[in-house]
């Protein structure tokens, strides 16, 4: 038993040495804060020209393109928190789910975090459909603090 102990006590000691210092945070541990901007679906049939996409809007010329092709069918930009978008301190991220025959879908970016070189966009559909007969597309759109480093979608 006192072998086990001294064994154990061994591989504590090792497994706490904090001499290194270039050991990095996860990126769960490195959140990255962003706003809601959107959410929703599209209800045009796919009349917006809009595929399943992720998309990083680094310009206003861009993000109006953006807001002009969601509206083509519908209204659906009045229900946004903002519009208008200081992209010399912000970027925006849009998800596009695929056009779906039935209503009840989402698209989620359940968080996003920092790595040493990346921006990591955790996305997922939270609610799998239903059964009604409207066809739709998911968004959700949020904005974050500029950044250089590559923003990768998953």
């Amino acid at each position: 038993m006192k072998k086990i102990l001294l064994l154990f006590a061994g591989l504590m000691l090792i497994a706490c040495n904090d001499n290194d210092d270039s050991v990095l945070l996860s990126p769960q541990e490195q959140g990255v804060n962003f706003n809601r901007v959107g959410k929703g679906n599209l209800y045009g049939n796919s009349s917006e020209n809009i595929t399943q996409q992720n998309l990083v809007i680094n310009t206003e010329a861009e993000w109006n393109a953006l807001k002009a092709a969601m509206d083509a069918s519908n209204n659906t930009t009045y229900q946004f928190t903002e519009t208008e978008i200081n992209f010399d301190e912000y970027q925006v991220l849009a998800v596009f789910d695929a056009v779906k025959m039935n209503g009840g879908w989402t698209i989620d970016i359940l968080d996003i975090a920092e790595t040493q070189d990346n921006i990591l966009v955790n996305l997922d559909n939270v609610r799998k459909g239903d059964a009604t007969t409207v066809i739709t597309q998911p968004f959700e759109i949020v904005k974050i603090k500029r950044t250089d480093k590559a923003i990768v979608f998953d």
